[in-house]
C-alpha cells in the first residue's frame, strides 16, 4: 500500500492498526485545535477585563508580570509583543490545523514547543500535540482528512457490531 495514495480511496483498505492510529491523531488534532480556540478567547476575554497576568519563565525565579497596567498590554513593549504573536500563532495554529494545512502542522508543532513552559497543563497539551502533529501523517498534500477517517471509523464500528 502506497503511503502518498490520495486520501479517501484507501481509507478502507487501511490496516486496522494504521487506521486506529490515525483515527486516535486526527481526533486529537480537533481536539487541539479546538484547544488553541479556547486559549485565544480566553485571552481576549481576560485583556478585555484588564486581569491577565502572563507568567514568563525565561528569569531564575518563575515571576507573575501584569499585562494591564497603563495600557490593555501594559507599558513594556517586549510583553505586548510576546502576547500578540502568541495569540497569532494560536490562531494560526488552530485554523491550519483544522484545514490539515501543511504550514498549520509548523505552528502547531512551534506552538507546542512554546506551550511546554506554561506549567503543567501547557506540558500535557505541548506533549501531546507535538506527538499528534510530529509526524505529518494527516498533512500531506493528498493525506487522510477527518471526515474520511470519522466515516471509516462509522463505517467499521457498524460491521463490529454486526458481527459480533
Amino acid at each position: 500500500m502506497d503511503p502518498n495514495a490520495p486520501f479517501g480511496s484507501l481509507v478502507t483498505e487501511l490496516e486496522r492498526s494504521r487506521f486506529d492510529r490515525l483515527w486516535g491523531k486526527s481526533c486529537l488534532t480537533q481536539a487541539l485545535c479546538y484547544l488553541w480556540l479556547l486559549f485565544v478567547f480566553c485571552l481576549f476575554a481576560s485583556l478585555a477585563q484588564g486581569g491577565f497576568y502572563l507568567r514568563f519563565f525565561l528569569s531564575d525565579k518563575p515571576r507573575w508580570i501584569s499585562l494591564s497596567k497603563g495600557s490593555v498590554l501594559g507599558d513594556d513593549p517586549a510583553v505586548q509583543i510576546f502576547a500578540f504573536a502568541l495569540v497569532a500563532l494560536a490562531m494560526g495554529s488552530a485554523i491550519g490545523c483544522l484545514r490539515h494545512a501543511r504550514w498549520g502542522r509548523v505552528c502547531g508543532l512551534i506552538f507546542s514547543i512554546i506551550v511546554i513552559f506554561g506549567g503543567m497543563i501547557g506540558l500535557l497539551l505541548g506533549l501531546l500535540g507535538l506527538w499528534a502533529l510530529w509526524s505529518g501523517e494527516l498533512f500531506r498534500p493528498n493525506g487522510y482528512r477527518h471526515r474520511e477517517l470519522k466515516a471509516e471509523y462509522i463505517r467499521r464500528r457498524e460491521e463490529d457490531r454486526r458481527l459480533g
